[in-house]
C-alpha cells in the first residue's frame, strides 16, 4: 500500500468516524441493506437454477415414460392410413368385409393412452415438443372419429367415390401422424429404443 492509498484509507475512516452516530447507524444499516440484497440474490439465482434443473430432469423422465405408448399410437395412424392407402389402391370390395374389424382395432388401440392421461404434465418437455404433442393428442378424437367414420360409410359409398369419401380421412390420419414424429423422435431418443 503506497503512503497516498494509507493517508485515503485513513482520511475515509476519520471521516467515517468524525459522523455523528445516527450517520453512522444509516451507513451501517446501508451496507447490511446491500450485503442482504446481495445474498438473496444469490439465493434465488441458485433456486432458480435447481428448478430449471429439476424441471429437466421431470421432462426426460416423462419423455422416457411416454416413448413405448408414443411410438405405439404412431405405429396405429401409420396401419390405419397403410389400409385405407390399400384400400383405395386395390378397389377390393372383399376388403369392406374388414372394414368394422379394422376400425374396432384401429380404435382399440388409439383409445385411453397414456398420452391422453398426461397432457396436463406436457409443460415439462422441452419447448415445441410438449406443444406438438399435446396438439397431436388433441386430435386423436378425431382420428378416431374419422377411422369409424369410413369403416361405417364406405360400406354406403359407391366405388368411384371412395377417394373423395377418404381424402379427408387420410389427411387427419396424415397430420396427427405428422405432428407426432418429433415428439415420437425426441421421447425414443431419452427413453431409450423400445
Amino acid at each position: 500500500m503506497t503512503d497516498l492509498q494509507a493517508v485515503a484509507s485513513t482520511c475515509h475512516y476519520l471521516g467515517f468516524c468524525a459522523l455523528k452516530t445516527a450517520d453512522q447507524a444509516a451507513w451501517a444499516s446501508a451496507i447490511g441493506s446491500i450485503a442482504a440484497a446481495v445474498t438473496a440474490l444469490g439465493i434465488a439465482v441458485s433456486g432458480g437454477i435447481v428448478h430449471q434443473v429439476q424441471r429437466k430432469a421431470d421432462g426426460r423422465a416423462l419423455a422416457a415414460y411416454l416413448a413405448t405408448d408414443l411410438y405405439t399410437v404412431y405405429q396405429t395412424l401409420e396401419k390405419a392410413i397403410a389400409y385405407i392407402e390399400s384400400f383405395l389402391d386395390t378397389g377390393d370390395g372383399l376388403l369392406k368385409n374388414d372394414l368394422f374389424a379394422f376400425a374396432a382395432s384401429i380404435n382399440g388401440d388409439l383409445a385411453g393412452t397414456v398420452l391422453e392421461s398426461k397432457v396436463d404434465q406436457y409443460g415439462k418437455l422441452p419447448f415445441g415438443i410438449g406443444e406438438e404433442l399435446a396438439g397431436a393428442v388433441g386430435s386423436l378424437e378425431a382420428c378416431r372419429r374419422a377411422i369409424s367414420g369410413f369403416a361405417g360409410n364406405v360400406r354406403s359409398t359407391k366405388p368411384k367415390d371412395w377417394a373423395e369419401f377418404c381424402r379427408p380421412i387420410l389427411e387427419q390420419l396424415r397430420q396427427t401422424k405428422g405432428n407426432l414424429e418429433h415428439a415420437k423422435d425426441y421421447c425414443r431418443s431419452v427413453g431409450g429404443d423400445r
